[in-house]
């Protein structure tokens, strides 16, 4: 009897045992199949690292705010057109930190108010945990432009509300969680921001972010614009495009963590499913969106004439030296409409006609580009 209870036990202890090391063998089939999480070398210097180009959509961490993504009850104005405000912003993650980085294009930049959201900057809504549904406790983060030295702003990344859980409040450092600069080239006038995260920082209600491969939380983004020193719009992602995302997890879209340092921006809030939010977020094929700053009058591409065009106008242009010359027309989309030229050009004056009769009604760019210059400006065709 004593014998047969041992040869029980012994038996039970050995079906334990295997099941023991099936499931560590199931558990590390997972780990290899989702792969480990390598910290991530960002410098922040506001500068696009080489991580970012290599990111092509919202399915891997890349957006467009564009004047469609208009938000509602962020102020009484709209922008123009890209120029006046548009943005693509970047986003990755590693085992520490959750990283940002932002171009904006922006043909007047403001950072005049005392309070943050009013001036030109990026801000950050996030709900660390969503499968707590709840409807509170969102932690929030804003970096504003590069303004005048005298301007009395926040410096820095202001307003992470951090929750009573922390012992300690997070001092970012210049250079080493954020930068921020003023852009003046010959195709874009804007800014560059980029800050990282701690994620044990990102904390509200004791809600704190999954921080693995496959883990999600809450997120909102606005990129505000201020031309007349007061917020004027903000430019929005997320599940719903009203000003309330500063307080409600359920307007906001879901950030899903992905091998290889990537993330996943979903417009579907994770609590509730819902997505109202029709805007396309995917960039350009052009990129950032570019605009004409002063020329030396020895290189120089002129406004068209006559403008407003129906259907035919000039396009005149200066080169200071011989050299391979492109003209292309893009819809504000970034297709490619038309190319007029894509010959090498001698230094001098030239004046080359587009006839738009093929097109329908609307504003179109046209870039000249010789070298590494290249200059952009907008016309509008009127059917």
């Amino acid at each position: 009897m004593f014998l047969l209870k041992r040869k029980k036990e012994k038996c039970t202890n050995s079906k334990e045992k295997i099941m023991k090391n099936a499931l560590l063998l199931l558990l590390s089939i997972i780990v290899l199949s989702t792969g480990p999480i390598f910290a991530l070398d960002i410098t922040m210097d506001a500068e696009r690292d080489d991580f970012y180009n290599a990111l092509t959509g919202p399915a891997d961490g890349y957006i467009y705010l564009s004047p469609a993504s208009l938000g509602v009850g962020s102020g009484s104005g709209s922008p123009d057109d890209e120029f006046d405000c548009s943005g693509l912003v970047w986003f990755s993650w590693d085992s520490s930190y959750f990283y940002c980085y932002a171009e904006v294009t922006d043909e007047l930049i403001n950072v005049n108010s005392s309070t943050t959201y009013e001036n030109d900057c990026i801000e950050l809504k996030i709900d660390p945990d969503p499968l707590m549904e709840s409807t509170s406790g969102v932690a929030a983060v804003r970096l504003t432009a590069w303004g005048e030295a005298d301007a009395e702003v926040p410096d820095g990344v202001d307003n992470l509300i951090k929750g009573a859980e922390l012992d300690e409040a997070w001092e970012p450092v210049e250079g080493e969680d954020y930068a921020r600069k003023e852009v003046l080239t010959d195709t874009r006038y804007g800014y560059n921001l980029e800050f990282r995260l701690p994620f044990d920082v990102i904390v509200r209600a004791e809600k704190y972010v999954d921080v693995r491969i496959g883990g999600i939380m809450g997120l909102a983004v606005n990129l505000h614009d201020n031309d007349a020193g007061v917020r004027d719009f903000a430019l929005r992602w997320g599940s719903d495009m009203d000003d309330t995302v500063w307080s409600d997890p359920q307007k906001h879209g879901t950030v899903t963590f992905l091998e290889g340092n990537k993330v996943n921006l979903s417009t579907a809030n994770a609590i509730t499913g819902v997505d109202t939010n029709s805007v396309d977020y995917t960039p350009p094929a052009t990129g950032v969106a570019t605009q004409p700053v002063q020329t030396p009058v020895q290189f120089e591409l002129a406004q068209n004439y006559p403008n407003p065009f129906n259907p035919t106008t000039m396009i005149n242009y200066s080169l200071a030296k011989a050299g391979h010359i492109n003209v292309t027309i893009y819809s504000l989309s970034g297709q490619k409409v038309n190319t007029l030229v894509n010959e090498v050009q001698n230094s001098g004056v030239y004046s080359i006609p587009f006839d738009g009769s093929q097109l329908s009604s609307g504003v179109y760019l046209y870039q000249l580009q010789a070298g590494s210059q290249v200059f952009t400006r907008k016309m509008t065709l009127l059917r």
